[in-house]
């Protein structure tokens, strides 16, 4: 999984373990994500509605 922002915690719901791999600048990085623990079915219902600013 690979996931571009500010709060890696948002993806908190898939249990995956993020690490950066580049800063973009202002708070921005690039993580990757490995070893997610829940399901795909189970994880989108709550990041579906995340909200993006």
């Amino acid at each position: 999984m690979i996931f571009l922002g500010k709060d890696p915690g948002l993806l908190a719901p898939t249990g995956v373990a993020l690490r950066p791999v580049a800063d973009l600048g202002d708070g921005n990085r690039i993580w990757l994500g490995e070893g997610m623990t829940h399901p795909w079915s189970q994880v989108w219902p709550q990041l579906r509605t995340l909200v993006v600013g």
